[in-house]
């Protein structure tokens, strides 16, 4: 027999082959079920069709799924990514760096520490006012872009690729711009990823680096 259940907030789900990866927002954390026969995901990414009694049992344990339904939306699917605004290695510094350096430092050492996932999913859905976070990038964003990608490595744990996003997405913010947070899984070995994205293009990383990702929550 198969029972429908419902994702509640803020579980997240995507099917990557035949297995499936469940993201608990909440609890930051991530859950791969490998070979998910029993399990069908519906298209929305909201409801779980199970007919393994004991997957049932597991993911309810888990609080992984309910039999309630819940108010979550369906899941926001962002453009295929055709281009990005990956940084030129050779520009050098110009006007400006410097006071968007030290702001990104200060939000990097006294801001970011004090956030859970949770808080950061929250700031990053909170939309700019007047900002069109699915338009492409226009010349301020592109600029705005660019000279990130020539002082970030000057911050505290550049490489980290969820507080790069953050530290880009207050950045533009400050300007008034927006992008959509794009938080993704690959299985195989598992990983996950996230970046900044703006229409299909991705504005802090390579775009031919995240072919192996599958998006699992966008804000």
């Amino acid at each position: 027999m198969t029972i429908e259940t419902f994702l509640p907030w803020p579980v997240h789900a995507v099917r990557i082959g035949d297995d499936i990866v469940f993201l608990d927002a909440a609890a930051d954390r991530y859950l791969c079920w490998p070979n998910a026969d029993g399990l069908s995901l519906s298209d929305d990414r909201r409801r779980l069709a199970i007919s393994d009694p004991e997957a049932l049992i597991d993911l309810e344990s888990a609080g992984l799924v309910s039999r309630v339904e819940g108010a979550m939306g369906p899941f926001c699917v962002p453009p295929e990514p055709v281009a990005d605004l990956w940084p030129d290695r050779n520009s050098s510094a110009r006007r400006g760096d410097t006071c968007n350096l030290v702001r990104a430092s200060y939000d990097a050492t006294l801001i970011y520490p004090r956030l859970s996932f949770a808080d950061l999913l929250a700031f990053g859905g909170a939309r700019a006012r007047a900002a069109t976070p699915d338009a492409e990038p226009g010349p301020e964003m592109c600029r705005l872009v660019a000279g990130f990608h020539r002082w970030a490595y000057w911050t505290p744990a550049p490489a980290k690729c969820l507080i790069r996003s953050f530290l880009l997405l207050r950045l533009l913010r400050r300007h008034g711009l927006d992008a959509r947070w794009v938080f993704s899984v690959r299985t195989w070995p598992f990983e996950a990823h996230c970046w900044l994205q703006a229409g299909s293009t991705v504005l802090d990383d390579a775009r031919d680096r995240l072919v192996a990702y599958y998006p699992i929550l966008v804000v």
